[in-house]
């Protein structure tokens, strides 16, 4: 679970879930640490709210654990309780309209949906893969050959929607603010299943400035340090601390405790001395690509 502490004089731990366990999305983190800031700074306790606003202490605590949105005339009515002056309102109900948006995941049923939520909301992603391509840089088609072998088997319906959603956690690369990706990619990763088509789009991919692709020759050297597959992902906002997601049996499980998130980073900074540069990963790429293109039929 999300343990994000409020900045300033005042400290106040939260935990951010909702009401099914599953991570918040980043705007409502951030509009929960706005509401008990502003509250604090204002002197009060959930019970003064109610004084004024008749807002419950019991209404206060879902809006300040994130079960709850505010309404917007609620913020505006919080907002005026605390002492925020008018012309700055908008700021904050820019963040309220925000956290209020439903995302495209939500109530899909998908896996990974705690990963694609922190993806979507990323300002950079470190990834390491041993067994397949990362997801932001698979095609559809690579995508369909490894859910196609999943084990249970997806039925159509299922399928679908995992492809869309693979299609569509890519496209955070894209766009005028970008996340930022930097995967490191275990070499006979390239020989397995990956088709000309997949090669042609990671090597593009890897050529934007938006991403960094580096090739692990070897990722048993004992100096890496290297176990698992997993990825590591920041925040915009300095008060979202890193997550890390690694392989698991039933999926990547999630941690955000600091000693082993900071291992994980050290172990990723570790297999970048280690791997080749990404010209060299990107000259390698073009490499199998060519080769690729030689022996199709």
């Amino acid at each position: 679970m999300r343990l994000p502490i409020v900045a300033g004089a005042f400290l106040e731990a939260v935990w951010l879930m909702d009401g099914t366990g599953r991570p918040l999305n980043f705007h409502v983190r951030k509009l929960v640490r706005e509401l008990i800031r502003l509250r604090q700074e204002a002197g009060l306790i959930q019970k003064d709210v109610f004084r004024t606003t008749r807002m419950t202490p019991s209404k206060m605590s879902r809006f300040e654990v994130g079960i709850q949105v505010p309404k917007f005339l609620e913020t505006q009515a919080l907002l005026d309780l605390y002492g925020v002056p008018v012309c700055d309102w908008k700021y904050y109900q820019d963040i309220r309209d925000r956290a209020a948006e439903k995302p495209w995941w939500e109530g899909k049923g998908l896996q990974d949906v705690a990963l694609i939520s922190d993806e979507h909301e990323a300002r950079v992603v470190r990834d390491v893969q041993l067994m397949y391509l990362p997801v932001l840089l698979r095609t559809e088609a690579y995508a369909r050959r490894l859910l196609e072998t999943t084990s249970p088997s997806l039925d159509d319906e299922r399928l679908a929607m995992e492809l869309e959603a693979c299609v569509r956690r890519g496209k955070v690369l894209d766009g005028d603010d970008p996340v930022y990706l930097h995967a490191l990619i275990y070499q006979p990763v390239l020989q397995s299943g990956v088709d000309v088509e997949q090669l042609r789009h990671l090597r593009d991919l890897a050529a934007r400035p938006n991403v960094t692709v580096q090739i692990i020759t070897h990722p048993t050297d004992p100096r890496s340090d290297m176990k698992t597959s997993f990825t590591l992902v920041s925040f915009p906002d300095k008060e979202d601390p890193d997550v890390a997601y690694t392989e698991g049996l039933v999926g990547p499980a999630q941690t955000e405790d600091a000693k082993q998130v900071g291992a994980l980073r050290s172990t990723f900074e570790n297999l970048v001395k280690f791997a080749m540069s990404p010209e060299e990963s990107l000259t390698h790429l073009n490499i199998l690509l060519e080769r690729a293109r030689d022996e199709a039929p």
